[in-house]
């Protein structure tokens, strides 16, 4: 269990301590990892063309992210990677992911992977939030996902003393800042502040409203928007062309077994 949650995975296991703590780290099969974090990261509902776009950047979050948790594993199973909460029991997602691993997306030798809850109306770049200078990137208008409710946002929160610590170093609203998500989230939970972008904070006697856009770090793939796009009948090459401009997809036949 991690998280209070059960995992099931195929493969060895290693338990080692760090720090007081027990690291579990599971080696197994790609493909596994593949159709695993796809169910975790989306529902097995979900439209198919969205769930391939979705999988092709989650084989390239791998692919580019090796070794990010080493000595003890490449990925971790929570948002830090990708959610990984089991192997996949649904045979469609494990068909979807097979289907997906055909098409490549790549921009000068690198791999966007980036994908994001809600983009408030816009992405981000890596630059922008993390100021890494990654290829692939570009800043898209979104207005497919504005009927969903963390397209805009609001937050109270009580204004104990560790609230107030918490909000105390915010930059002035309004900002872009996943440094100061993550602080308030590992302070005061990370439900207290939705995304990295918030437009005001105001305190209001006993409590903080706190108003913002979007949820995750909004760089890359939009996912509320990339599945209103599949419902509309968008394929997942569009959809990855929509948030990816500037990459070049490429779909390589599968192989077919000789007699």
């Amino acid at each position: 269990t991690s998280g209070k949650r059960r995992r099931s995975v195929r493969g060895a296991i290693a338990v080692r301590s760090r720090s007081g703590r027990l690291v579990v780290a599971a080696r197994m099969a790609l493909d596994d990892y593949l159709a695993g974090t796809l169910s975790s990261e989306a529902r097995s509902v979900d439209p198919r063309e969205y769930l391939i776009a979705l999988q092709v950047l989650q084989r390239n979050y791998v692919r580019t992210h090796r070794q990010r948790h080493a000595p003890y594993a490449d990925v971790c199973d929570n948002t830090h990677c990708q959610l990984f909460h089991g192997l996949a029991t649904s045979p469609r997602m494990r068909s979807i992911a097979r289907d997906a691993s055909v098409i490549a997306l790549e921009s000068d030798g690198s791999m966007p992977c980036y994908y994001s809850a809600n983009c408030g109306g816009s992405s981000l770049t890596p630059a922008r939030v993390w100021g890494a200078n990654e290829q692939g990137y570009s800043v898209v208008v979104c207005n497919d996902c504005r009927n969903s409710r963390w397209h805009r946002w609001t937050r109270t929160i009580e204004a104990s003393p560790r609230a107030i610590a918490a909000l105390a170093d915010a930059p002035a609203a309004p900002f872009v800042d996943d440094d100061f998500k993550i602080r308030v989230g590992r302070s005061i939970g990370f439900n207290a502040v939705p995304s990295n972008t918030v437009d005001r904070i105001e305190r209001r006697g006993r409590s903080f409203r706190i108003t913002g856009r979007g949820f995750g770090h909004r760089v890359g793939m939009c996912q509320d928007g990339a599945r209103e796009l599949a419902l509309r009948g968008v394929n997942a090459k569009q959809i990855l062309k929509r948030y990816f401009p500037a990459a070049t997809i490429l779909v390589t036949p599968p192989t077919t077994a000789t007699p």
